[in-house]
């Protein structure tokens, strides 16, 4: 026993000092590959590049007599420390050609051994953090400069990170890109994310994609923000489409017959108690009579008790009603539109509706006033409703996108009234909120809202957890490894398990213009590009709009100014 350990320290021994006399013959190449594989790590570089270049340099040195000026150097500071000889320190710049490009090209090699050393699981989970590294940086550098593919059939969203959705990939110039059926937009989309993450943009790339596609596309914005509705204005010009801009030209709110705009007007509040929502209605119904009104300030205009009387002509019934009705209640009524008309003016009594164009932008309210934006939101969304229901043609598909859906989720019977019916005519919808929250009021409205989209968008999020658990799970065989100390003992053991398809950790840390798309329980991940504001067009030309988008370098995303 005592001779196996004296045999086994003596090859330890052995061992220690071949790596002793290997690191310091490599020393010098050691000193240029050690920063440089830590920084192709850090960093994300491209590994062959370097190791090529550094492979034809150090050939090119070799063959000028780079080797033999390298192990004379050597040789030279042997025989200095064995013998004393004399030696000009200044021999070992001899050392620096070779070692230099020695160790540009054992760069890349040294980052590829350290990350597959073995396979331990921290190990394993370095690497893979590496990996995911490495590809998002390269995404990043890739995005601006490559040239986007337009198939007949899919939109074009970004580049693929990683993930699989099947069906949901192409490939380009061998680079995979994420382009998702164009169909499929028609089962209704859910996309997530803080301010700033990339989730407007990912939108606007949809609008454009769905719209080159020969969709018709309406941006409905809660925020009523100039910049997203010149983005998409310039978004529909580059892809053969004009679009209609509400601020310039707005909405008519008021088609569809008495009982549609009676509905959408009701849709605008919220009742505490049965009985007001029938004094409402009662009212509402003599207002607007079998002649709509052309705006909200006709409207209030004929909530006057002997106006009512008058415009209810033969319908005594209803006559009699109207004059029971306290004034109370009747002041109440005609004081919740006074302020919606305050709030909103003339942004509805415009002359286009969607019907008209094939494509629009429609604010929600006026930006400077926003105090009734929910109100009004709840409005478009019954008028929304309707259109696709009763007033759209059946041969056309569309794309309705509600940009900062918690301005409009206050009123969840039409937001889930909105998102629910109008697939089965030809409408798709596309729900854009920061968090879990902004989809309604209450848990059963965000997961009736939620359980009815099929595609999935999650930009970043600090509290993920909801979001994550739509994705769902996934069966994997989990593996655990026993240690001795610190060293492993390689025994370990596997179950069976369930894992996140997304996972909240990872949403968190997802970067600006990155998002996870999931559908049918898979996901991937993808790269868009950022959002530049920067001063916007001239609102004044339309030219200007359509200049500034079409001179953008790539597609997939939009970016503003230089």
């Amino acid at each position: 026993m005592q001779r196996e350990q004296e045999q086994d320290l003596v090859l330890v021994v052995f061992e220690g000092l071949l790596v002793a006399v290997f690191i310091t013959v490599c020393l010098p190449a050691l000193v240029v590959a050690v920063p440089l594989a830590i920084a192709i790590d850090h960093y994300g570089w491209r590994r062959w590049p370097t190791f090529i270049a550094g492979g034809g340099v150090n050939a090119l040195v070799v063959l000028l007599g780079g080797w033999e000026a390298y192990t004379a150097t050597w040789a030279g500071v042997w025989n200095h420390f064995r013998s004393d000889a004399p030696m000009d320190w200044r021999d070992l710049l001899g050392l620096v050609p070779v070692g230099f490009t020695a160790g540009v090209v054992g760069g890349p090699v040294l980052q590829v051994v350290l990350h597959h050393r073995n396979e331990h699981e921290a190990t394993r989970h370095f690497r893979e953090v590496s990996v995911k590294r490495r590809v998002r940086t390269q995404a990043q550098r890739r995005v601006g400069r490559i040239r986007w593919p337009q198939p007949a059939d899919r939109t074009v969203l970004g580049l693929r990170l990683d993930g699989q959705i099947r069906g949901w990939t192409t490939t380009y110039r061998l680079r995979t890109f994420v382009a998702p059926p164009l169909e499929g937009w028609g089962r209704q989309a859910l996309i997530l994310g803080e301010t700033g993450s990339g989730k407007t943009v990912t939108a606007l790339t949809i609008a454009a994609e769905t719209l080159r596609l020969g969709w018709d596309v309406y941006w409905i914005d809660g925020k009523a923000d100039h910049e997203t509705c010149d983005a998409f204005l310039a978004a529909a010009k580059a892809a053969g489409v004009e679009a209609t801009d509400g601020f310039a030209e707005p909405i008519d709110g008021w088609r569809g017959g008495p009982e549609a705009v009676v509905n959408r007007l009701l849709a605008t509040q919220v009742f505490t108690e049965p009985y007001y929502e029938g004094i409402a209605r009662t009212v509402l119904r003599a207002a607007v009579g079998n002649q709509v009104p052309g705006g909200l300030r006709e409207l209030v205009s004929r909530l006057d008790r002997r106006v009512l009387v008058r415009a209810v002509g033969d319908d005594r019934d209803l006559a009699d009603v109207l004059r029971q009705i306290p004034d109370r209640e009747l002041f109440g009524v005609r004081s919740r539109y006074e302020g919606i008309t305050w709030a909103v003016g003339s942004a509805l009594d415009g002359g286009w509706s969607y019907e008209d164009v094939p494509a629009a932008y429609v604010p929600v309210g006026r930006p400077e006033n926003r105090n009734q934006a929910t109100e009004v939101g709840a409005f478009l969304l019954e008028d929304l409703l309707h259109w696709a229901m009763a007033r759209k043609s059946r041969d056309r598909r569309a794309l309705v996108i509600v940009d900062e859906f918690s301005k409009l989720s206050d009123r969840p019977g039409a937001a889930v009234d909105l998102v629910e019916r109008v697939r089965s005519h030809g409408v798709g919808v596309v729900l854009i909120g920061q968090t879990w929250a902004s989809l309604g009021p209450d848990e059963t409205t965000r997961n009736r809202l939620a359980g009815t989209v099929g595609m999935l968008i999650v930009h970043q999020l600090k509290q993920p957890d909801e979001a994550a658990a739509l994705a769902g799970t996934g069966w994997v065989m989990e593996r655990t490894e026993q240690t001795l100390a610190l060293g492993h003992t390689e025994l370990g053991s596997q179950r069976a398990g369930n894992r996140y398809i997304v996972h909240p950790d990872e949403v968190r840390g997802l970067g600006r213009g990155e998002a996870f798309l999931v559908h049918n329980g898979q996901a991937l991940r993808t790269r868009y590009g950022s959002l530049r504001i920067t001063p916007l067009f001239d609102r004044r030309t339309e030219d200007s709009r359509v200049a500034a988008f079409t001179a953008l370098p790539y597609r997939g995303f939009v970016r503003f100014g230089s």
